[in-house]
């Protein structure tokens, strides 16, 4: 239950900004932070999680520079009995690639 990947909405979010904060702070000017997720199903609706986070990110100081969408092929049975009742499922995951951006030689 303490894993953040069970977090909720505002929770999920201020957990995640520490995350990515503390990469910010890790990461040399340049460098890149690259993130492997995807969106998911709440009450019905799809949770924008990848726009949220492309969000946070760039609010922290990282450039997007890559999105790549890839379909998944193989979904867990609980989504393919979702998918089989008519029950939206995410399908696709993204890969981000951010750049911690560089600090100017002369401001």
């Amino acid at each position: 239950p303490d894993q953040i990947g069970h977090y909720r909405g505002d929770r999920y979010v201020a957990a995640m900004r520490a995350i990515y904060t503390q990469a910010h702070a890790a990461i040399r000017p340049g460098g890149q932070l690259i993130l492997i997720l995807k969106d998911h199903i709440r009450d019905g609706q799809r949770v924008p999680t990848v726009e949220r986070t492309i969000a946070l990110c760039q609010d922290l100081g990282f450039v997007l520079t890559d999105r790549f969408q890839r379909r998944l092929t193989r979904l867990a049975l609980w989504q393919r009995l979702r998918k089989e009742h008519g029950l939206p499922v995410v399908e696709e995951e993204d890969v981000l690639v951010f750049v911690r951006e560089r600090k100017p030689l002369y401001d």
